[in-house]
């Protein structure tokens, strides 16, 4: 019994830790960067209404992905992807998980597998702009589209809501 416990006590530590919450992506993000493999380029475009394309070029890979973003959802929102495979030729190449936009730097993580990243391991890497680049189809990051039809039912319901009129 009293291994049990000593078990569980050294692994919590392990299970307390959270992973990594990414910040929303901007298409504003679009850039060449100087990364610590070299001169990266990363293009971020809303492709339709539903979904985001990211073009990920660094030396010897190159990678088109395209993620479900529905509405005006970014890579980063809550069920948008934010890990994307830089494999291009090379599949060794590994993943990127997009974190953060620090002003006009990226913080970013590269890993091995997509896996990895989602659960918060990788190494950590800043990526400092050196030329921002144009978006074919730039788009912002919002709050989802209001479904108006929940909306009006919630209202009847509940007629003094804050999002209610009246």
């Amino acid at each position: 019994m009293n291994r049990l416990f000593l078990l569980l006590l050294l692994c919590a530590p392990l299970w307390a830790v959270p992973p990594v919450l990414p910040a929303e992506i901007p298409s504003a993000a679009s850039g060449r960067y100087s990364t610590p493999a070299g001169e990266c380029s990363v293009v971020f475009s809303r492709f339709g209404s539903d979904q985001v394309n990211v073009d990920i070029a660094c030396p010897g890979t190159y990678s088109h992905s395209t993620a479900f973003a529905p509405g005006s959802a970014c890579p980063g929102s809550p069920g948008v992807a934010y890990v994307f495979p830089i494999s291009g030729p090379n599949p060794a190449a590994g993943w990127l998980a997009f974190d953060a936009l620090d002003g006009a730097n990226l913080i970013v993580r590269r890993g091995v597998t997509s896996l990895l990243l989602y659960a918060g391991s990788g190494t950590a890497e800043y990526w400092t702009r050196i030329e921002a680049l144009q978006s074919p189809q730039p788009y912002t990051c919002g709050p989802p589209p209001i479904n108006r039809r929940a909306l009006a039912g919630f209202c009847r319901r509940n007629p003094t809501a804050a999002l209610c009129e009246g």
